[in-house]
């Protein structure tokens, strides 16, 4: 994936600080920012795919202008085009399954890197939330 724009480890506390400064000035004017949510990304890290599994195969889907269905905007990897076949088709598929039977793991998901932007995912806080809901269940299915 194109990492060559992404912030270097070092800048990221400089950032934050900004953005805590930029918040309480957004604040003060009464804005409402992304600040919070942006700063618990940055708390949780570049490697959050090492900790929890990613969910995103199971609750949305991108649809490109070509046609082409992603499991999430990060991820290049096409899992059928919807000029091809219809979205249920798509949706309940081989790639789709075995998309979501690879992002269970941490294995899986390093393999995946190469065609998903995991590093940093946009994603994180969804996941987050959604495994503490779910972390219990394969125990009981």
């Amino acid at each position: 994936m194109d990492t060559g724009r992404a912030l270097l480890p070092e800048e990221e506390p400089e950032l934050r600080g900004f953005l805590t400064s930029l918040q309480q000035r957004a604040k003060a004017c009464g804005l409402e920012t992304n600040v919070p949510a942006t700063l618990a990304r940055y708390r949780i890290g570049r490697e959050v795919w090492r900790a929890k599994p990613c969910y995103m195969g199971w609750i949305d889907v991108r649809i490109r202008t070509t046609g082409d269905v992603l499991a999430c905007s990060p991820c290049r990897q096409a899992l059928g085009n919807i000029r091809e076949s219809s979205l249920a088709e798509i949706w309940n598929g081989l790639p789709f399954r075995q998309f979501r039977r690879e992002t269970r793991t941490r294995a899986g998901l390093g393999r995946m890197a190469r065609n998903c932007a995991c590093e940093f995912c946009c994603h994180a806080l969804t996941n987050a939330r959604l495994h503490r809901a779910l972390k219990w269940l394969p125990r009981f299915v």
